[in-house]
This record gives structure tokens, C-alpha cells and sequence, in this order.
């Protein structure tokens, strides 16, 4: 019941950071090389770090070995993507296996166009569990690339709130 609160707090800090214009992230959600003219969008695009990163079960930074499976677009605009292969090379918080599935959802509408992650490129992964075990252990909250600048200002902003 916690972690569907935050996730739900988490769409409505978007939502709300979305229609208010709010800066969405300290860490940059940056073109990951696919487009020259915009910067791709992420999972999460619009959820600030450090408004979930002390609530997410767990974040860590892992490349991408398998794309997993999209589902139909849904009316409002998101897509899951299921069963997402990834190969974790460092975990930043919490306790997460060497390869793990995760499952995740973008945006795509008049206002923001996410894309899905592309194969065999490196994330920073803000992750929660899930409860179901038929579905995949983790789901994305927000995703970035794992730029040295990306994950400095997620190990930094960690740091500042564990003293």
C-alpha cells in the first residue's frame, strides 16, 4: 500500500511539475545520441531526482541487454514496456542482483514524447519493487543516461541526505 502511494505521488509531482513548467531535474535527462535537434526523453521526464530518489526501493546504473516488450499505447498516452533486460554495474542504493527485469512506462502525447531506453546503452535506473510476482521485480520511476555528470549529482544528492 506504501510504495502504490508513492508511485502515486510521484505521477502527481510530474503531473504537477509538467503544467506548472517546473525545471523537471537536477540531473539531465539528455540526448542519449538518437536525435541531433531534441534531447530524448526519458521515463520520469517530468519527476525531479530529488523529489523520489529517497523514496525509490532502490537506484542503480546498468545498460540495457534486452528491450523487452511493448504494449499497446494506452488512451492517455503511456506505453509499458515489460520484461527490459539489464546488466547492473553499480548499485547507488539499495541491494539489487548483478542482472535484473524491469518494467517500465512512457509519456507520449501533445506535451511530452518519451522514448523506451535503446539497447545496449547505459541508464541510472530510480526503481521501486513490485508486489506482484508475476510481473518484473523492479519498475521504473525515472530514468536517465548514466553520464559522469548524471551520476555524480545522483551520488552527491544520496550523500547530502545520509548525513
Amino acid at each position: 500500500m506504501k510504495k502504490r502511494s508513492i508511485l502515486s505521488l510521484s505521477l502527481f509531482l510530474a503531473i504537477f511539475s509538467f503544467v506548472s513548467g517546473v525545471e523537471t531535474s537536477i540531473a539531465q535527462d539528455a540526448s542519449d545520441g538518437t536525435s541531433q535537434t531534441e534531447p530524448a526523453k526519458l521515463t520520469g521526464s517530468v519527476v525531479k531526482v530529488e523529489d523520489i530518489a529517497l523514496t525509490c526501493d532502490a537506484i542503480f546504473v546498468g545498460e540495457i541487454t534486452d528491450t523487452g516488450l511493448p504494449s499497446d499505447p494506452s488512451q492517455d498516452g503511456w506505453t509499458a514496456y515489460t520484461g527490459i533486460g539489464v546488466s547492473v554495474s553499480e548499485a547507488l542504493r539499495g541491494s539489487v542482483d548483478s542482472q535484473v527485469n524491469v518494467t517500465l512506462h512512457t509519456l507520449s502525447n501533445a506535451n511530452v514524447q518519451e522514448s523506451p531506453p535503446a539497447y545496449q546503452h547505459t541508464y541510472i535506473f530510480l526503481v521501486n519493487k513490485t508486489s506482484d510476482a508475476t510481473q518484473d521485480p523492479y519498475i521504473v520511476v525515472k530514468l536517465l543516461p548514466a553520464t559522469d555528470d548524471n551520476i555524480a549529482t545522483v551520488k552527491k544528492l544520496l550523500a547530502q541526505n545520509s548525513q
